[in-house]
């Protein structure tokens, strides 16, 4: 991701932002990890749930509301609670 879009995404005010590259994801705005595996993530955002589904996930960054994670992805769910 260019250093522009990220100023551009903190400065536009989005419930969540996701961007998604071939072996690497980046998320915005969630608000806590549920569960974290090499093969699936689950994180709560606002009254959703998303998971994302893969192999060999590693955590690249984490911050308060930003995760930065680099694996092989196969399937992103996002769900009403």
């Amino acid at each position: 991701m260019k250093a522009i879009d990220r100023i551009k995404n903190v400065v536009i005010d989005h419930e969540f932002f996701i961007s998604v590259y071939k072996n690497h994801i980046y998320l915005i705005n969630y608000q806590n990890i549920i569960d974290f595996s090499d093969a699936k993530a689950k994180f709560k955002i606002n009254n959703c749930i998303l998971t994302i589904y893969g192999r060999e996930f590693k955590l690249v960054r984490k911050t308060n509301n930003e995760i930065d994670i680099s694996g092989y992805f196969s399937k992103m769910e996002l769900n009403n609670e």
